[in-house]
């Protein structure tokens, strides 16, 4: 979505598609499994959005004069339109993703301060789980790369452990005391730079926390340990779900490739 995605600038769409694929491609989400099971993403399809979205208005921040302000409600309309013109089959697990990038710096109406966030949209008596990774065009190409991909991965683990932002996991106590809501699995989370197959540059991708490990993790290899849902011995931070209370310990045994 937006008007910065053009086939001159750098990264491209095709480019920002390529960086999200080899990210997959990547043991990243591996650990993942400890938390119910969750699984490798894959992309499976890919559209274009409306290249007008939001309007020029004063920045909410008050950082620079103009931004592209955009709406939670404009974002969720067009990925209605999307979701009716290429339904996706009932019961997949379905976590659609709005890439938006502008001309203007965009900021989110409701979330003034991020860089992208994650929810859930009621549409045609269905609920849809979504993320929005916002991008400015106009930014340097080493910082776009550096944090496209950041963004992606930090919003694709929080909407798969805590899709609804109430109800998932979350960390105890939370890591930064000023912002106990800010307890997601990668919030205040450590970005990595590292260089993935196929692609030319370095990308960031977002640290998450592994109970199992009781560190900040981006898996660049499987793990017997995540795969069997061995805990080590010291805890820094336990991990909890949020429906019912429940401790994430060493009941998930599944193995995610």
């Amino acid at each position: 979505m937006g008007d910065g995605w053009t086939d001159a600038g750098l990264p491209s769409r095709s480019d920002a598609e390529a960086m999200f694929r080899a990210t997959l491609a990547t043991p990243y989400m591996s650990y993942l499994a400890q938390y119910q099971g969750i699984c490798k993403a894959e992309i499976v399809a890919v559209s274009n959005g409306p290249t007008s979205i939001g309007k020029i208005a004063p920045d909410p921040r008050q950082y620079i004069p103009t931004v592209q302000l955009i709406s939670d409600k404009e974002i969720t309309d067009a990925l209605g339109v999307n979701i009716d013109a290429a339904p996706r089959p009932e019961g997949e697990q379905t976590l659609y993703m709005a890439i938006i990038s502008s001309q203007t710096q965009p900021v989110l109406s409701e979330h003034t301060d991020a860089g992208g966030f994650h929810y859930f949209f009621a549409h045609n008596g269905r609920n849809y789980d979504f993320g929005v990774v916002l991008n400015f065009s106009g930014n340097t190409v080493e910082n776009i790369w550096g944090d496209l991909a950041s963004v992606f991965t930090h919003e694709l683990v929080e909407a798969c452990t805590d899709p609804d932002g109430a109800s998932g996991y979350r960390l105890t106590p939370p890591p930064n005391a000023k912002n106990p809501g800010e307890n997601e699995l990668c919030d205040f989370a450590p970005k990595v730079q590292l260089r993935l197959p196929g692609l030319s540059r370095d990308v960031g991708l977002e640290s998450y926390w592994s109970n199992l490990h009781d560190q900040w993790v981006v898996p660049t290899g499987y793990s017997v340990r995540a795969a069997l849902g061995q805990q080590t011995p010291q805890a820094v931070y336990d991990v909890w779900s949020a429906l019912g209370a429940v401790r994430v310990r060493a009941a998930v045994r599944a193995r995610c490739t």
